[in-house]
C-alpha cells in the first residue's frame, strides 16, 4: 500500500499538495489537470488515508497528534498572482506531517467568520504582518508562531527573511555592474487588524534602498515608484503602471531594483510595449525568485526567498512550543542572489556576448 510521499514523489507535486486534494480542500489553487493526476496517481498505487486502514495494514506507536491552525491575510486571489505565502504554508503543511501534527483550520482572516474554534487547538501559525493582542484575543493560548513577521519577540516566536540583507545584495550588485542611478518599484506594507482596519508598515526592501542610497550620496526621491489604491501593491499590474509611470520621466534610470517578481514581470512588459530591452535600456533586478522568473525574457535575475523552508521552520518551531518549550525564538531565514540575465551581467562578463 502506498505512502502519501509516494504518491507525491510519482505526480511530481509536493505532499501538501497531495494531501490537499485528497482531502478536498476547496482553498487550494492548483489547475484541473493536476487535480485529476493527483486523484488517478492515489488510485492506481492504492493509496489509502490513515483512518482508513486496518490495524493489521498500518500498526504505528501510539503517540498524540497535535491539532493546529494556520492564520493567513492573504485570499486564494493572492496565491495566484505571488505564490510566496503560498509556498509557506505548503512547507508548513509538509513539515507538519511528518511532526505528526494536523491541520484542521486554516482560515483567511480577510473573511473569518467569527465561528472558528481556535481554543481547541495546541497552536497555531500566523502567516502576515499581524497586532499581536489582535491574534492573542483569538487564539488564548501561547503556542503562537508567526512567519513574516514578529509583532512582539518577548512573548512569541518567528520566522522571517533576510530581506536587509537581500537587499543590500541586490544593490551591490547593480554597483558592482556600474549602475548608479538605480530606482525602486514596490508595494505597500500593511499590518492587518481583525477589525478589517489597516495601518502602513515598513518595507524592509524600501527602507534598506533609502538609507543604502543615501550613504552613497545616490538617492533621488524621484526615482522611487510605490502602489497605491488605484494600482494596488505587489501585484504585475502595479508593476506595469508604475514602470509606465517612470517611462514618463525624461531619463530612465540606468536599473531598477523591484522589490517582487510579479511586480518585476509587469514592470518588463511596459518596457517592451515601448520598444525597450532589459537590460540594453534598464537592468532589472527583483525579490521571490518565482517560477515564472526563468522563463520572462529575459530570464530575471532575483533574490530567492527560500519561503517553503521558512514554513517547516515555523512547524518546528510550533512543535517545540507544544511540546513545553517557554523561551520564544526568533529564525532569520537567509535568501540567495539567483543571476540571470536581465541584470546585464553576461553582457558585461561574456566577450563580444550580446543580450537582447
Amino acid at each position: 500500500m502506498a505512502t502519501i510521499k509516494e504518491v507525491a514523489k510519482e505526480a511530481h507535486v509536493s505532499i501538501a499538495t497531495v494531501s490537499r486534494i485528497l482531502n478536498n480542500d476547496q482553498s487550494i489553487v492548483v489547475l484541473d489537470e493536476t487535480r485529476q493526476r493527483v486523484l488517478e496517481v492515489a488510485k492506481k498505487l492504492d493509496y489509502k488515508p490513515l483512518r482508513q486502514r486496518s490495524r493489521k495494514q498500518y500498526v504505528k506507536k501510539t503517540i498524540r497528534t497535535w491539532k493546529i491552525g494556520i492564520l493567513t491575510w492573504n485570499n486564494t486571489e493572492d496565491d495566484k498572482e505571488d505564490p510566496y505565502f503560498k509556498e509557506i504554508i505548503d512547507g508548513i503543511e509538509e513539515q507538519a506531517y511528518e511532526l505528526d501534527m494536523r491541520i484542521v483550520q486554516t482560515i483567511r482572516l480577510r473573511r473569518r467568520t467569527g465561528e472558528e474554534k481556535l481554543h481547541e487547538l495546541d497552536g497555531i501559525i500566523v502567516i502576515g504582518k499581524s497586532v499581536a493582542d489582535d491574534i492573542a484575543s483569538l487564539y488564548p493560548g501561547k503556542n503562537i508562531v508567526f512567519v513574516d513577521q514578529n509583532p512582539d519577540k518577548s512573548r512569541f516566536d518567528s520566522v522571517t527573511s533576510d530581506l536587509a540583507q537581500a537587499s543590500e545584495n541586490v544593490l551591490n550588485h547593480l554597483l558592482t555592474l556600474g549602475h548608479r542611478r538605480i530606482g525602486f518599484i514596490g508595494g505597500r506594507e500593511f499590518t492587518q487588524r481583525t477589525n478589517g482596519t489597516e495601518k502602513q508598515a515598513v518595507d524592509e526592501r524600501l527602507a534598506h534602498y533609502i538609507r543604502y542610497m543615501k550613504d552613497r550620496q545616490l538617492y533621488e526621491e524621484d526615482l522611487v515608484y510605490l502602489g497605491n489604491d488605484e494600482i494596488g501593491d505587489w501585484n504585475s499590474y502595479a508593476g506595469y503602471q508604475l514602470m509606465r509611470e517612470a517611462l514618463r520621466q525624461e531619463t530612465l534610470p540606468e536599473a531598477f531594483f523591484i522589490a517582487s517578481d510579479p511586480m518585476a514581470l509587469g514592470a518588463i512588459r511596459a518596457l517592451h510595449e515601448k520598444g525597450l530591452k532589459v537590460p540594453r535600456d534598464t537592468a532589472i533586478v527583483s525579490v521571490d525568485d518565482i517560477e515564472y522568473a526563468s522563463y520572462v525574457t529575459p530570464p530575471l535575475t532575483t533574490t530567492k526567498l527560500h519561503s517553503t523552508q521558512m514554513g517547516r521552520t515555523a512547524a518546528h518551531l510550533l512543535r517545540n512550543r507544544i511540546e513545553g518549550r517557554d523561551v520564544p525564538l526568533q529564525v532569520i531565514v537567509p535568501t540567495e542572489m539567483v543571476i540571470r540575465d536581465s541584470c546585464g551581467w553576461r553582457k558585461k562578463h561574456s566577450e563580444g556576448e550580446e543580450i537582447s
